[in-house]
C-alpha cells in the first residue's frame, strides 16, 4: 500500500521500513549499525530518522518526476510541431505543383477556360480564352460574359437567341451543355465560331456560384468543313455531269473489299443503289453475268499485281429485263498502300450497251455492205444473162405458132428465167440497189391493208395480233416492197414457233423528248414510227443472232428457206432510210424492230403507169458491154422500127456519135461498163450537145441512188432483166418526153 503513493514516497518508506525490519530482525545488520532489537528508543529514533529521510527523498523523488514528465511532455509536443511543420510543408508543396501544374494546363489548353460568376461578370479567363474572345489581360471586373460590345451570331452571320446562350442555359436549369456552337462578332469587327462546353460550379451548401466554360475557335475547322463541302458539291456536280459511274475500291491485305466512294451506282439500271454498294461490296458480283465472272475476276487479280490500269468490258444484268444483259466498260488506275497493303482503285465505269449495239450494227453493216457489194456484181452479170434469156425467149414467142411445142418450150424456159430474176431482185434488196418506188402512206392503213395477207401465211396454232394505234403517223416507204418486209418476219416468226403460239405486230410512235428514241441514234432527228414483230419461238442463240441478216444464212432444213429472208428485209428498211434491230433470247422468243423517220407530208395516192407500145423511126445509141445484151436489145428495137446504132464500150460510143450525119435520139446505155461508165458517157454526149434523151439500163444500180434510196428525178432507169414488151414501153416513153433531162452532174448521183 504504501508502495503505491505517489511522487516516490512509497519507495522510500518501504525502502526505510525494509531496512528497519532488517536490522531488528537480523542482527549481523542491527550489529553493523550498533543497534540492538531490545533498544527501543534508539529503533524507534532510526524509524522516525528513516521515516523522514524516505520522506525527504520521496519528496525529492516527486519534483525529479515531475521534472522528466515535463521534459517528456516538452519533447513531445516539439516532435508533434515538428510533423506538423512537415505536412504543412508537404502539402503547400503539393499545393504548388498542383496549382503550377493547373496554371500549365490552362495556359496551354487549346481551349479557352472562362469562369463567370452568376451575374455573368468574368472572374476568370486564360489566356487562350482572352486570344479567342479578345478580352483585355487587365481589368477583370469590367470583363462581363453578356458584354454589349460582343454580338452573337449563328454560323452565317443571323442573330442568335438570348435564351439559346450557353450562360443562359446553365444558370436557367442548372445542368452541363455540350458543343454549344455559335458566333461572336468583336469588337474589331472579327466574327469567330465558338464551341461552347459548360458547366455549373457550387458551394458548399450546393448553391450555384459560378459557371465554368471551355470555349473552343472552330472557325477554320467550320471554314474547312463548308470548303470541304462546296468541294463535295462541285464533285457531285461533276460526277453527275458525266456518263457513268466514278467509283474508289479498296482491295486490302487480308482479301477484304469495299467502296468508300461510289457515285450515282443506280443511275446506270443496275437494281443497286451506291449506299447499299458501299456497306456491302459483293452486291457487285450478284450482277455479273455467270460467263463473265471469272474473266472478271482474273483481270482484277492481274491489276493488283502489276499495278497496270484496271480495263475490262463485262456483261451486267439489267432489272428492266432480267432476259436482257447490259454492257459495262470499267476503267481504273490502281495505286498499292505502302503500310497496309492496300490496293486502291480510282476509276469509272459506263455503261456501254448502246454503244456496243452500234458498234456492233456497224460491223453487221460492214459485213453486210461488203456481202452486198459482192452481191451486187453477181446480180449484175447474171441479169445480163437472164435479160438475154429473157429478151430471146420474148422474140422465139413472137415467130412461134402459139400452142406449138416451141411455143410451150419458149415458155418454160422464160419461167425458169423470171425465177432467176426474182432471186437476183432478193440479192438486190439486200444490197440495197433496187429501184424503189417510195411514197408517203398511212403507217395504220398499210397495217390494216396487209393483214389479211399476213394471217393466210401462217398456221392454224399460230395466232396473230395487232396492236396498232390509228393515228400512229405516216412513212415514206415503197409499199409494195414493204409489204414484202412484213410477210418475210411473219413467215420467219411462224416457222419459229413450234406447236401454238402468237405472232404479234406492234406499233408505236416514239417522240425526241422519248428516252427509247437513243437506240435509235443513227437515224435523223425527230419523231419515229417502230413497227416490230414479236414472237413466242425457240428464240436464238448469240452466235445465230450475229449472222441472222447475213444472206443465205439459215438454220432451216435444206428446201426449207433460202436465208435471204432478213437479209432482203434489212436491205429494204435500210434503203428506205430506216432501221432494223433484232433481239431474241433463246427458248423465249424474238422480236425484229422495224424504226422509219415520221413525215408530215401529205397522203400520195399510187398510180398505175401506162405506156403506149408502138414503134417510131428515131435513131437510137445502145451502149453495152455484155454482147447477148445488146443482140437482144437490138432485135427488139429494130422490129420496133427504130434506126440503132450500138457500141460496146463508152470510148467507141463517143467517136461513134460524133461520126453520125444527126442527132441521137435516145442514149439507151449500161451503166456499169469498163473505162467510161454509163454516166460519164450520158455527161459528155451531153455535152457535145449529141443527144439529148438517155435511158440507163443496168442490173446492178450501185452509185446511182441518192440519200433517200432513190434515183435522181432526172434519170430514167430500165432494171435487168427486162423483156421486149417492158424495153419497148421504156423506150418509147422515154422518146415521147416533151423535154430532154437536164444534165446529169456528179453531186447528183
Amino acid at each position: 500500500m504504501f508502495a503505491m503513493l505517489r511522487g516516490g514516497y512509497g519507495p522510500m518508506l518501504v525502502a526505510g521500513w525494509g531496512a528497519l525490519v532488517l536490522t531488528l530482525s537480523v542482527p549481523p545488520f542491527g550489529h553493523v549499525l550498533m543497534v540492538q532489537p531490545t533498544d527501543w528508543p534508539r529503533v524507534t529514533s532510526l524509524f522516525v530518522l528513516y521515516g523522514l529521510a524516505s520522506a525527504i527523498g520521496g519528496f525529492l523523488r516527486r519534483e525529479e518526476l515531475r521534472t522528466l514528465e515535463r521534459e517528456i511532455r516538452l519533447a513531445d509536443a516539439l516532435a508533434q510541431m515538428r510533423a506538423l511543420h512537415a505536412e504543412s510543408v508537404a502539402a503547400n508543396e503539393r499545393q504548388r505543383t498542383e496549382r503550377d501544374l493547373l496554371n500549365g494546363i490552362l495556359a496551354a489548353s487549346v481551349a479557352g477556360i472562362l469562369v463567370v460568376d452568376t451575374t455573368g461578370a468574368i472572374i476568370f479567363a486564360n489566356h487562350r480564352a482572352e486570344q479567342v474572345l479578345g478580352l483585355a489581360s487587365n481589368g477583370l471586373r469590367e470583363r462581363r460574359y453578356d458584354s454589349p460590345a460582343w454580338r452573337h451570331t449563328d454560323h452565317e452571320g443571323g442573330p442568335w437567341p438570348d435564351a439559346q446562350q450557353p450562360f443562359a442555359r446553365v444558370i436557367a436549369t442548372g445542368e452541363p451543355v455540350f458543343d454549344v456552337c455559335h458566333g461572336i462578332e468583336r469588337p474589331d469587327g472579327r466574327r469567330v465560331l465558338l464551341s461552347i462546353n459548360g458547366a455549373p460550379l457550387r458551394d458548399a451548401q450546393g448553391a450555384l456560384s459560378a459557371v465554368v466554360f471551355a470555349v473552343t475557335d472552330v472557325s477554320e475547322s467550320v471554314a474547312a468543313a463548308n470548303s470541304l463541302r462546296e468541294r463535295d458539291r462541285q464533285l457531285e456536280q461533276i460526277t453527275s455531269a458525266m456518263p457513268g459511274v466514278v467509283f474508289q475500291y479498296v482491295l486490302e491485305a487480308d482479301g477484304r473489299e469495299h467502296f468508300p466512294f461510289v457515285t450515282h451506282f443506280e443511275t446506270i439500271g443496275l437494281g443497286i443503289g451506291a449506299a447499299e454498294l458501299m456497306v456491302d461490296a459483293s452486291l457487285a458480283y450478284d450482277l455479273l453475268h455467270p460467263e463473265d465472272r471469272l474473266a472478271f475476276l482474273a483481270s482484277v487479280r492481274q491489276s493488283a499485281r502489276t499495278l497496270q490500269p484496271w480495263v475490262h468490258q463485262f456483261r451486267s444484268i439489267d432489272p428492266t429485263s432480267p432476259a436482257q444483259w447490259r454492257w459495262m466498260s470499267s476503267n481504273a488506275t490502281p495505286q498499292r498502300n505502302a503500310s497496309t497493303g492496300a490496293i486502291t482503285w480510282n476509276g469509272i465505269m459506263m455503261d456501254v450497251t448502246d454503244r456496243r449495239r452500234l458498234e456492233d450494227d456497224l460491223r453487221q453493216a460492214q459485213r453486210i455492205e461488203s456481202v452486198g457489194r459482192l452481191a451486187g456484181g453477181i446480180a449484175h452479170d447474171f441479169n445480163n444473162v437472164l435479160t438475154a434469156i429473157l429478151g430471146q425467149a420474148d422474140l422465139l414467142a413472137q415467130d412461134a405458132m402459139p400452142g406449138s411445142e416451141v411455143a410451150d418450150g419458149v415458155a418454160h424456159i422464160r419461167q425458169a428465167a423470171e425465177s432467176g430474176a426474182a432471186l437476183t431482185r432478193q440479192i438486190l434488196g439486200f444490197a440495197r440497189r433496187q429501184v424503189m418506188s417510195p411514197r408517203v402512206v398511212d403507217v395504220a392503213s398499210m397495217l390494216i391493208r396487209v393483214t389479211p395477207l399476213l394471217q393466210r401465211v401462217l398456221r392454224e396454232q399460230v395466232q396473230l395480233t395487232s396492236q396498232v394505234p390509228a393515228n400512229v403517223g405516216r412513212v415514206r416507204v415503197d409499199p409494195a416492197l414493204f409489204d414484202q418486209v412484213l410477210m418475210n418476219l411473219v413467215v420467219n416468226a411462224r416457222d419459229a414457233i413450234e406447236g401454238a403460239g402468237t405472232v404479234t405486230v406492234q406499233v408505236r410512235r416514239i417522240e425526241p423528248d422519248d428516252s427509247a428514241r437513243a437506240r435509235y441514234a443513227t437515224l435523223s432527228d425527230g419523231p419515229i414510227i417502230e413497227i416490230a414483230v414479236i414472237d413466242t419461238g425457240t428464240g436464238m442463240t448469240d452466235e445465230v443472232r450475229a449472222r441472222a441478216f447475213e444472206p443465205f444464212f439459215t438454220t432451216k432444213a435444206v428446201g426449207q428457206g433460202t436465208g435471204l429472208g432478213l437479209a432482203t428485209s434489212y436491205g429494204i428498211v435500210m434503203q428506205a432510210g430506216g432501221s432494223m434491230e433484232l433481239e431474241s433470247v433463246e427458248r423465249e422468243g424474238t422480236t425484229v424492230r422495224i424504226a422509219l423517220p415520221a413525215v408530215s407530208d401529205r397522203l400520195e395516192e399510187a398510180t398505175a403507169p401506162t405506156f403506149p407500145v408502138r414503134g417510131g423511126r428515131e435513131t437510137i445509141l445502145v451502149v453495152d458491154d455484155d454482147a447477148a445484151v445488146r443482140r437482144v436489145t437490138i432485135a427488139t428495137l429494130t422490129r420496133r422500127g427504130y434506126n440503132v446504132v450500138e457500141a460496146h464500150d463508152g470510148t467507141s460510143a463517143i467517136a461513134l456519135a460524133r461520126a453520125l450525119p444527126r442527132r441521137i435520139d435516145l442514149l439507151l446505155s449500161d451503166v456499169v461498163m469498163p473505162g467510161i461508165t454509163g454516166l460519164q458517157l450520158a455527161e459528155a454526149l451531153r455535152a457535145e450537145g449529141l443527144v439529148d434523151r438517155v435511158l440507163f439500163v443496168s442490173g446492178y444500180a450501185g452509185g446511182m441512188f441518192n440519200d433517200a434510196g432513190q434515183l435522181p428525178d432526172d434519170m430514167e432507169l430500165l432494171s435487168k432483166p427486162f423483156g421486149v414488151a417492158e424495153i419497148e414501153q421504156r423506150v418509147r416513153r422515154a422518146l415521147d418526153r416533151s423535154d430532154a433531162a437536164s444534165p446529169l452532174q456528179k453531186k447528183d448521183l
